[in-house]
């Protein structure tokens, strides 16, 4: 059970840090104005462009820049960023979408770095998908070097290409090949990974850019950690943990703050869920209670969440019983059984699946033990 917290709580971190990344998006603006950043330096912003849904096949040109597009169809990538791209059309899950992020120049000229450029980057990143990296990490510089002069485009270009192999690093460390050691699925194992991450991004990239980069969402991992910590500790009364609680969230940014208080109307409601379900409530009971609690839009999101979250549990859990069959069948050599479950698990989960259940099958066999 308690592997199951820690496990729920490593979850709750990545969801609630994904979600609090996506609120930090602005827009990138292609013409220059001269605005107040937060510390009183003026910058230069550039307005932001839109893609088309209609953007050219793979097979397509891009019109010359003196080409005239007709007024009455949407706009292509070349009328909006006025350069041909020698990279083709954005990948199909990019087109009709602004992009995510910002390129600042204070009044010196000189690169604001904050977390709005990582979002640029990861506003291209998140289409690796569909297109290999060396051709995303093209497009970026590309657009950086049309955007804004020599100077601050160079350095945008040294801190993405910081940015990526630390992010390529990562994704080797934290693999379920590199997950390893009792640990797995402890609180222990939750420490060790957010230091790891840490210590990484300090190898990889300079202090003002891991400021930038992952300042809030540092403290936003520590506070984490003292929340288990906190809730975990058998001596303390409820009401002491409460008030603790309240202590370390007063340390927190106010944005973040803000979607803690959230959380925790969240955490409470899941409280009243999980003794509902206890009871024999209904879904039908739930979603009423959320409504009244939450509202009807959230309410139907929660609704969809749990429909999506017993598909995957059971697919899971047929996933794990298969396997058991195949590797407790006496008549199958190691390798063999290697063989059969490497095939059911491809058969089963799609490509975007995988490290999902590599992680959830690691887990599974360390409680086994």
């Amino acid at each position: 059970m308690k592997n199951k917290f820690i496990v729920f709580i490593i979850v709750c971190i990545a969801v609630i840090t994904t979600v609090w990344m996506s609120k930090q998006f602005i827009h990138v603006n292609t013409s220059p104005k001269t605005q107040q950043s937060t510390d009183n330096t003026q910058y230069q912003e550039f307005d932001s462009p839109t893609f088309s849904n209609n953007t050219p096949s793979k097979n397509d040109t891009f019109p010359k820049k003196t080409e005239t597009v007709d007024e009455s169809s949407s706009l292509t990538f070349q009328s909006i960023f006025g350069y041909t791209s020698k990279y083709g059309p954005l990948p199909h899950s990019l087109h009709g979408t602004d992009i995510d992020g910002e390129l600042l120049l204070d009044a010196n000229g000189k690169l604001i770095i904050n977390n709005g450029l990582r979002n640029l980057f990861e506003y291209f990143i998140s289409a690796k998908s569909e297109e290999p990296l060396d051709i995303i990490l093209g497009r970026i510089r590309e657009y950086i070097k049309f955007q804004i002069p020599d100077e601050p485009a160079q350095q945008a270009i040294a801190i993405l290409d910081s940015y990526v192999s630390y992010k390529n690093k990562l994704e080797e460390v934290e693999s379920p090949e590199g997950l390893q050691g009792e640990k797995l699925g402890t609180l222990e194992s939750v420490k060790d990974a957010l230091a790891n991450r840490m210590l990484l991004r300090r190898q990889f990239m300079s202090p003002d850019v891991v400021q930038a980069f992952f300042g809030d969402e540092e403290k936003y991992d520590q506070f984490n950690l003292q929340l288990i910590d906190i809730k975990q500790n058998s001596v303390l009364t409820p009401e002491a943990k409460e008030q603790q609680i309240i202590e370390i969230e007063a340390m927190l940014p106010e944005s973040v703050r803000e979607m803690r208080q959230e959380e925790r109307i969240n955490e409470k409601l899941n409280q009243q869920i999980s003794e509902m379900r206890k009871q024999g409530k209904t879904d039908e009971d739930i979603y009423e209670l959320r409504k009244n609690e939450l509202g009807k839009e959230k309410a139907d999101r929660w609704q969809e969440l749990d429909k999506k979250r017993k598909v995957w549990d059971n697919k899971v859990d047929s996933y794990m019983k298969q396997r058991e069959s195949i590797v407790s069948d006496p008549n199958l050599t190691d390798q063999e059984k290697n063989l059969a479950v490497d095939r059911l698990k491809f058969e089963s989960f799609d490509e975007s699946e995988i490290r999902r259940i590599n992680f959830a099958e690691k887990i599974h066999l360390k409680q086994k033990k």
